[in-house]
């Protein structure tokens, strides 16, 4: 949490600093993504859905700070003779983000950028054999970053949709998963130009 409430801190600093009074917009996107682990033996069906939240601070026309939160959650269960076992887990990340726009005069924007932040998760293992439940909980903070490449199309000047997709590396005490992360939504600008 306190690492959460530093990027926060951290962004709001930037957005002060990098901010001038000729320009000053931000964009709010809401999303829809899937979170897809690419470890060998895995397959884009091992992947998770989850809504999403990003603030932009555009500090020039093409180039763009800002915050994302994603939560993602999944629940399995199995039963097989007399064992049956249900898992759930829940995972909320919350990332900093830099981002450079390729066109800003367009409806079509490309874009290209980096994200550097949090992933948190809960879990719950419940197992029952021959009549005795014994369940595991717990929960990890990790380090999350990556690249990321999208696109925005602009309805109307201050509306439109966007996806985007980001490779993202899980950092976990010597132990690195990597993900990719796909997402699309829509956006709304406000602000000054």
């Amino acid at each position: 949490m306190r690492i959460i409430f530093n990027l926060i801190a951290i962004t709001a600093v930037l957005f002060t600093l990098l901010s001038t009074s000729s320009y000053a917009q931000f964009q709010i996107n809401v999303t829809g993504g899937r979170l897809i682990p690419t470890a060998r033996g895995t397959s884009p069906s091992d992947g998770v859905w989850g809504p999403g939240a990003t603030l932009r601070y555009f500090v020039k026309p093409n180039l763009a700070i800002g915050l994302n939160t994603r939560y993602f959650t999944r629940s399995s269960s199995y039963q097989y003779g007399g064992v049956s076992s249900s898992n759930r887990g829940s995972a909320l990340s919350g990332t900093g983000q830099v981002e450079y726009f390729f066109t800003v005069k367009s409806a079509l924007q490309p874009y290209i950028g980096a994200e550097i932040g949090v992933y948190h998760s809960w879990y719950k293992n419940e197992y029952t054999t021959a009549g005795k439940t014994s369940s595991y909980r717990g929960n990890d903070s990790n380090l999350i970053l990556g690249p990321k490449a999208g696109l925005q199309y602009a309805i109307t000047p201050t509306a439109g949709l966007s996806l985007d997709a980001s490779y993202q590396f899980l950092v976990d005490r010597g132990y690195t998963a990597h993900f990719l992360l796909v997402n699309a939504g829509g956006f709304v600008k406000f602000g000054r130009r």
